[in-house]
């Protein structure tokens, strides 16, 4: 079973927006270091670090929002056709 297969139920959905947003939160922390949660001066490894797991959360984000938009078009019957991918993508 591949993971985006997981997304088909609305709790999954959820849990990945949840972790998406923790990851960004993560990735602002360490880039910064925040002085109350890490004491260490700013480094390019953190931030490197930071940037990487910021993409993850990024990424994470997207691909909930997207399926949840999907499962919502579907619940209101649009067709499933290109018509309906390129209002969901905007292009």
């Amino acid at each position: 079973m591949k993971i985006g297969d997981k997304l088909n139920h609305p709790a999954h959905q959820t849990a990945v927006s949840v972790a998406g947003n923790l990851f960004m939160i993560g990735s602002v922390l360490l880039a910064g270091p925040a002085a109350f949660v890490i004491p260490l001066p700013p480094s390019i490894g953190r931030i490197f670090a930071s940037t990487v797991v910021a993409g993850m959360g990024f990424a994470t984000l997207c691909v909930s929002s997207f399926t949840r938009t999907y499962a919502a078009t579907a619940n209101l019957k649009f067709r499933d056709g290109l018509n309906t991918y390129v209002m969901l993508t905007g292009d």
